[in-house]
């Protein structure tokens, strides 16, 4: 059995989570996101609805235009 992500600290797993890509869900970064422990892992919960494109029906990723 392998050990969970746990030993990493919430707010630095969330960074590394976000560190290349938006969320797929909500369109946001590490910012906008909670850790849940969910059976020896961290688990990204979005705080935020997401913000769809009203022309095209897409997520509209970093809504807020922050710089990666």
């Amino acid at each position: 059995m392998t050990e969970g992500n746990l030993g990493t600290p919430a707010p630095q797993w969330l960074r590394e989570q976000f560190a290349f890509e938006w969320c797929a869900d909500c369109g946001r970064d590490h910012r906008h996101h909670t850790a849940l422990p969910v059976m020896g892992n961290w688990f990204a919960r979005c705080e935020r609805e997401p913000i769809f494109c009203e022309a095209t029906g897409e997520l509209v990723p970093n809504p807020e235009g922050y710089l990666e």
